[in-house]
């Protein structure tokens, strides 16, 4: 059972974690100014995250932890599963943003964080294929959605926000993502939520072209 003084302490380190490689980017923060920030030695903050590389993997799990946790709450809402697809679309986006606010993209080179980041997103994609494949299999049961299958269906509208996403990061030139490119890719994502939509809704919740 973890101490709840060393659990404080814990999210202490992350929180201050979370602020210096936003600000700075993962390669020019030092575990002694982590250290400095929450008044620790750097032998106590080793205790807790023994190298950097596992710190910024703990920032960006909290992060993915808090989507997820929200998203869970967002499928057992009572509102249409229509709605509910949009604000899944929505609340991506803009954990995409916080990701991408966490520098995330200056690692594409690196030969060290790949090997351990990869089994913590296969994880993550799994709750997430998990819960929109609750939305559109309620939409189903419940007529909103004109589907043969909801395993099918979720993973190909979980590949699409996957692949325009990826699009948007292979495109740019540098770690970070022009504000333009984010733009647009809201705009993408939009239109293609609405396409989505208009292909799977039964004719009562089918949305109105834009």
């Amino acid at each position: 059972m973890v101490q709840p003084g060393k659990e404080r302490t814990k999210q202490l380190i992350l929180e201050a974690a979370q602020k210096h490689f936003a600000h700075y980017g993962f390669s020019k923060v030092t575990m002694d100014e982590i250290a400095d920030e929450v008044g620790l030695g750097k032998a106590s903050l080793y205790y807790y995250f023994p190298t950097k590389e596992k710190l910024f993997q703990s920032v960006v799990a909290r992060e993915k932890k808090e989507f997820m946790d929200s998203m869970t709450l967002m499928a057992r809402d009572n509102i249409p599963p229509p709605a509910k697809l949009r604000s899944y679309v929505r609340s991506r986006f803009e954990h995409f943003n916080k990701l991408m606010n966490l520098n995330i993209f200056d690692l594409r080179s690196s030969s060290k964080m790949k090997p351990m980041m990869k089994p913590m997103f296969e994880e993550f994609a799994e709750r997430e294929l998990k819960i929109l494949r609750h939305i559109i299999l309620e939409g189903k049961k419940n007529k909103d959605f004109n589907v043969a299958s909801a395993e099918k269906v979720a993973e190909a509208f979980l590949h699409t926000m996957k692949g325009l996403r990826l699009c948007r990061i292979r495109a740019s030139q540098g770690p970070v993502i022009e504000s333009r490119e984010i733009a647009d890719l809201e705009q993408e994502l939009e239109l293609v939520t609405d396409i989505f939509l208009q292909g799977i809704c039964n004719d009562a919740f089918r949305p109105s072209p834009s």
